[in-house]
């Protein structure tokens, strides 16, 4: 009610009213503020700049009176960027006060920042969210680098998050497009979701830019996969195909009822054309499903743990290894989580599998 109130006032330029009503919002009660101030003075903030409007504007037009009380919103500012920080805060206290950050353009850097270390993985899934979303509404060139700047400890849930907002900028857009150029993110980190949407960007560079990017292939690996073009004049044997992936594949893949599901169900690529084959086992870094990117967690009591990340929740995230066993680790002990940008499946399976072998690995992932 008081946010509209306060809406109203400065609509109708009643600006004695808005003081009044702002020397409420911002008294505080033993040198706190309530969830109630936070959650207004949210609101508010919220309706002013949908109307393409802030604190700045307000201030520079304001009389005597009303910048005096707005001076007063300093102290629930600073209160809102400790509560988001501090681990004794609620998390219903939190969410109200990650809204108030990045407000005012004096404090905007150093709120940026606060946002994305909000981002970290100790963080419930609610608070990073929140945090990406107040992030998102934030016109500061600075965001698309903080994004960035975590992106290996970033959750697969999170990591579609972070991307599209990325995607909806300009300059975010080239700061993502520069980190794949200089290696920091890997090309196939980035969901085929999101490299069509930068290959059919609006402008021009961007396509171009993104294109040779997505097209980019390890020179070594391409070369290994040309070279292995002859098991497609090989006969395979199925059978020998069998104990072949009991031997080197049945730990973290699926086929024919056999097999744990770490990585995808083998039956689920059997109609794929023997490239498409050669390059999932050959280069595996090349073109992979974001979910199976492998990750590293240390925790509290110094305990480190891989896998790919199973399963999410506010609290907590599944690591699942390469034996196909679940560990779940709370966010609360997290000291951190790091992706490799590689595919959990590992490269030199030519040293194992010679082309008569992946003939036969073929041809048992394909009979029937």
């Amino acid at each position: 009610m008081l946010a509209q109130l306060l809406n109203l006032a400065i609509a109708s330029r009643d600006q004695a009213s808005a003081a009044k009503a702002f020397e409420q919002l911002a008294k505080p009660s033993e040198d706190k503020y309530a969830p109630w101030q936070m959650a207004t003075t949210g609101e508010f903030l919220d309706a002013l700049e949908r109307r393409g409007s802030g604190l700045e504007e307000l201030q520079a037009n304001a009389s005597a009176g009303l910048k005096k009380a707005l001076g007063k919103l300093g102290g629930l500012l600073d209160y809102a960027r400790k509560t988001a920080e501090t681990a004794a805060a609620s998390e219903g206290d939190r969410l109200l006060a990650i809204q108030l950050l990045g407000r005012g353009p004096a404090s905007q850097p150093e709120d940026v920042l606060r946002l994305g270390e909000i981002l970290r993985p100790q963080f419930s899934a609610p608070v990073q969210q929140a945090a990406l979303d107040r992030l998102k509404q934030i016109n500061n060139p600075q965001v698309g680098e903080t994004l960035l700047a975590g992106w290996k400890n970033y959750g697969p849930s999170l990591r579609t998050e972070v991307l599209s907002a990325l995607l909806s900028r300009l300059e975010w857009v080239r700061d993502l497009l520069g980190a794949i150029q200089s290696g920091r993110i890997a090309a196939a980190e980035v969901s085929p979701v999101h490299q069509q949407r930068l290959l059919r960007h609006s402008e021009e560079k961007i396509r171009q830019q993104a294109g040779k990017l997505f097209a980019a292939r390890n020179p070594d690996r391409q070369k290994l996969i040309e070279n292995y073009a002859v098991v497609n004049h090989l006969t395979g044997n199925a059978e020998r195909g069998a104990a072949l992936y009991r031997q080197n594949c049945l730990a973290c893949h699926q086929l024919k009822g056999e097999g744990n599901s770490v990585g995808p169900d083998l039956g689920t690529v059997a109609d794929k054309p023997v490239e498409t084959l050669l390059v999932a086992i050959l280069d595996p870094n090349q073109a992979f499903e974001t979910r199976y990117i492998n990750y590293t967690a240390v925790t509290k009591s110094g305990r480190e743990l891989s896998g790919i990340i199973a399963a999410e929740t506010p609290n907590s995230i599944t690591l699942r290894n390469t034996g196909g066993a679940d560990e779940v680790i709370l966010r609360s002990d997290l000291k951190e989580l790091t992706s490799s940008k590689l595919s959990l499946m590992p490269e030199g399976l030519e040293t194992i599998l010679k082309p008569q072998d992946m003939t036969d690995l073929i041809a048992y992932i394909r009979s029937k």
